[in-house]
């Protein structure tokens, strides 16, 4: 009954929110061709007209402004990077799969991607030969749900791995129905030694990587608490008033290090540094903006991912304009 209504409003506000959700619009209609039997003219026609308004204003922004964000779309569908060129059409399909296990087997078997691969296909297949009926089980919905980022990232698996993480809850939830159904027949013992199985895998990687950080989907992989605080230790070494400058990722943003240092410096030291860098107007929270950096300064330099070298030359040479190099200090890539 509200399906048609829910499913249009929830398409429409998601491509409002960012036109790159538009994907969704390819799952969503695998789901209307497969449930096209349950659907009548009036779902049809409420599922239209729902879209229809959601987009309305959208649309009306791009006539106003002359089609700029389909412009841009067709732009960025018709490009491609050198990359992904020489790689064709089947290279970047094999890239996306590989992705894709990858991120899947972080949380299913960590150091075992082949046992990953089995696991992953014979829940698919498992689902697949299960169904009774055509019509949209909660097993299809979740099956969908797993494979519906395909279109996107066919495209920018590469550049945008991280968003794999999304379909981690899709796998699981679709692994622990099949648990289940195997559970209730004779097979007991098979689904009760992959649950341990998978438990004692997941287990021994954290207690193993747990001092590393992030390190499934980390982009900086050396921000480790232990690491920054290693960090902070330097600074306050001489117990004297000091500055901080500091290159970061995303650029020209403190908030990390005004937490760090309000969190472990201020309340191991007692004070607090001055912070030098562009104005942080906007931020929950910042250290204290000065102009002039105070005798004892440094520059702290985080691990650059996605920001180019020249932010961090151009920094550097103010600070080269402004202070005397006495020592470099690493923490990792710190």
């Amino acid at each position: 009954k509200w399906g048609p209504f829910l499913s249009a409003l929830g398409l429409g506000l998601s491509i409002q929110s960012n036109i790159l959700l538009m994907y969704l619009a390819l799952p969503l209609l695998g789901i209307l061709v497969y449930s096209r039997k349950n659907l009548d003219r009036y779902g049809l026609l409420l599922f239209g007209g729902v879209l229809l308004v959601s987009l309305l204003s959208m649309f009306l922004a791009e006539v106003k402004f002359g089609f700029q964000t389909v412009k841009g779309l067709l732009s960025m569908a018709a490009s491609h990077s050198e990359t992904e060129s020489s790689r064709g059409i089947l290279g970047q399909f094999f890239l996306y799969v590989s992705l894709l296990v990858k991120s899947l087997s972080g949380s299913l078997f960590p150091k075992n991607i082949e046992l990953s691969v089995a696991v992953i296909l014979s829940t698919i297949l498992f689902t697949l030969l299960t169904l009774k009926q055509r019509r949209l089980t909660p097993e299809i919905f979740v099956l969908i749900y797993l494979l519906s980022f395909t279109p996107i990232f066919f495209k920018t698996a590469d550049n945008i791995p991280h968003l794999f993480v999304g379909l981690t809850p899709a796998l699981f939830i679709l692994l622990s129905m099949t648990i289940t159904k195997i559970w209730k027949t004779a097979f007991k013992i098979a689904a009760g030694a992959l649950l341990i199985l998978i438990a004692y895998s997941n287990t021994a990687v954290i207690f193993k990587e747990n001092g590393k950080g992030q390190t499934l989907f980390s982009t900086q992989k050396s921000m480790t608490i232990t690491n920054e605080k290693a960090l902070i230790d330097k600074t306050y070494e001489s117990r004297e008033p000091f500055s901080i400058n500091n290159v970061t990722a995303p650029l020209y943003i403190n908030i990390t290090w005004t937490y760090l240092y309000k969190w472990y410096g201020e309340k191991k030291y007692g004070f607090l540094p001055t912070y030098v860098g562009k104005g942080q107007e906007g931020q929950a929270d910042a250290l204290e903006h000065k102009t002039v950096r105070e005798n004892l300064h440094f520059l702290v330099i985080e691990p650059l991912w996605g920001v180019p070298t020249r932010y961090k030359d151009e920094i550097m040479i103010e600070e080269d304009a402004r202070t005397s190099l006495v020592e470099e200090t690493e923490f990792g890539e710190l």
